[in-house]
């Protein structure tokens, strides 16, 4: 029997000018590999405990929120990855080029090799056309669970 590596990940979605937005990182100068903020589970941990510290560590933002949506498991690349989706109001525009001001971009990516170069929200669309093909479910399962509440709302 295989092990899988298991993968965590929090997706922190808004409201915004262009309908539901998508906060995605890119950990590349260079290349614009945008995902959702995600890595891998620690075996004394849960999966949700490492996606909220996945998600500190990569954004320099708590993932907070009245309520987590567990999302499906989905194959990304040769792993597997649980996620959970989280409303965020409150949060300032991005892009986040300044993670956690008290300490310097290098000494952080230095201490965490994942910390994200930069942050950016993105509206579904353009969130889909971005991710690798396994993320690209996770934001399609959320719009059919946002969608599904909506329209329970007017029954």
């Amino acid at each position: 029997m295989s092990s899988r590596i298991i993968k965590a990940g929090m997706l922190m979605y808004r409201y915004g000018q262009q309908g539901l937005e998508i906060l995605l990182v890119n950990d590349s100068e260079e290349e614009k590999n945008w995902r959702i903020p995600n890595g891998k589970v620690n075996t004394d941990e849960s999966s949700f405990q490492a996606a909220r510290r996945e998600f500190a560590q990569e954004t320099g933002l708590e993932a907070e929120g009245k309520e987590f949506i567990p999302l499906e498991c989905v194959q990304c690349g040769d792993s597997e990855m649980e996620a959970w989706a989280f409303e965020n109001e409150a949060l300032a525009d991005l892009p986040l080029r300044h993670i956690l001001k008290t300490e310097s971009p290098l000494r952080l990516r230095r201490k965490h090799k994942m910390l994200m170069e930069e942050g950016a929200w993105f509206c579904t669309k353009e969130a889909i056309k971005k991710v690798f093909p396994g993320e690209v479910e996770l934001i399609k399962e959320l719009l059919e669970i946002l969608s599904d509440r909506n329209q329970a709302k007017y029954i």
